[in-house]
């Protein structure tokens, strides 16, 4: 996990690709609570600093472009889906 890893911390800064920034700006109490798990986790591990939470829907492939761009800089990209396929 990005905010128990020092090391990792030291090397590059996480992207965070969601929806919606703050729980203000939700109906979806799902979606609410996972806000406000993400906020708790950046304060748990003071990861202010090196985080960037994007609140935008990319397509796919915009997306697609992003994570090359950061993969070839050795960065991270986190894009959370509200599901995850077994395929």
């Amino acid at each position: 996990m990005f905010g128990k890893s020092q090391e990792l911390q030291e090397k590059c800064n996480l992207i965070l690709v969601a929806g919606k920034l703050r729980v203000e700006e939700t109906e979806d109490y799902e979606e609410a609570e996972e806000i406000k798990k993400l906020y708790a986790i950046i304060d748990q591990y003071n990861l202010h600093a090196k985080i960037r939470w994007l609140g935008v829907r990319l397509s796919k492939s915009l997306s697609g472009e992003i994570y090359r761009v950061i993969a070839d800089t050795q960065g991270i990209f986190v894009q959370p889906a509200l599901f995850e396929s077994l395929i």
